[in-house]
């Protein structure tokens, strides 16, 4: 881990044995598999920019251990550097593991040496906080044709497994407990995702109900009303012709009482 631009796929690729001198930028995450004296290594490599560091902690709870890449060379970055390095190592699936902490590019003029990103980065006070054995290596990750693995990171390298050796059934038993956890947990959030699209979905389905009885209604009242207003103009219709034959009568009796 690291942030963007660090180096950490370039150490990836370099540990590995392949020349690193073109690396385009990690979007998210790829997985190396090699071999070093008797281990078997899966080392994941996470992209370092903002938007993708939220899902490191993702792979937190398999890990036996930490490779963290700081760039050097940009001491205007350290500042943003120790806030990841803080998420990193406080995490609880993280705390208590150990950490390698790579110095790129020492080869770049005004690199920073290891006292002064010891102190930028505030390392003695973060690794006793967390209980993060660690060791810092200043290093030059590129690796040209028919060149060999820069010493200390292949230093770092042996005293990362020889530490995790050394602690294998704790770390292990850990690990174990730690993924299961992960898994439930994940468990949990599907199934809550899962309820809260079930319950979305029924709210629809009552609106749109809900809705549909709104407009019936509406269409019913509207057919009564112009029943009523039929209603209405029939019994004025009928009104109308009764007081006209009223005054039809009227008329003849005046006229009958004149004949008089």
């Amino acid at each position: 881990m690291g942030l963007d631009n660090s180096g950490k796929t370039t150490i990836s690729l370099s540990i590995k044995g392949v020349s690193s001198d073109l690396v385009a930028p990690t979007i998210g995450f790829d997985r190396i598999e090699f071999a070093i004296d008797s281990f078997n290594i899966n080392l994941y490599d996470l992209g370092g920019g903002r938007t993708i560091r939220d899902i490191w902690e993702t792979y937190f709870a398999e890990v036996y251990g930490v490779i963290f890449v700081v760039d050097s060379s940009t001491p205007e970055r350290l500042e943003e550097c120790h806030e990841a390095l803080v998420n990193v190592l406080s995490h609880p699936c993280i705390s208590g593991k150990p950490i390698l902490l790579l110095a790129n590019k020492r080869d770049i003029k005004g690199a920073l040496d290891e006292s002064e990103l010891i102190a930028a980065l505030q390392l003695d006070d973060l690794v006793n906080e967390y209980k993060c054995p660690c060791r810092l290596e200043h290093c030059c990750a590129l690796l040209l044709p028919n060149q060999k693995l820069d010493k200390a990171i292949r230093d770092g390298l042996k005293w990362l497994l020889a530490y995790i050796q050394s602690d294998l059934i704790n770390i292990q038993s850990r690990v174990g407990a730690d993924v299961d956890r992960q898994i439930r947990k994940q468990t949990e959030e599907r199934a809550a995702r899962k309820e809260r699209v079930r319950l979305a979905r029924e709210e629809r389905e009552r609106l749109r109900k809900l809705s549909n009885q709104h407009i019936n209604n509406t269409f019913t009242a509207g057919s009564l009303d112009d029943l009523g207003e039929n209603s209405n103009e029939l019994i004025n219709q009928q009104l109308t012709l009764k007081t006209e034959n009223t005054c039809t009568v009227s008329n003849i009796f005046e006229n009958n009482v004149s004949f008089s």
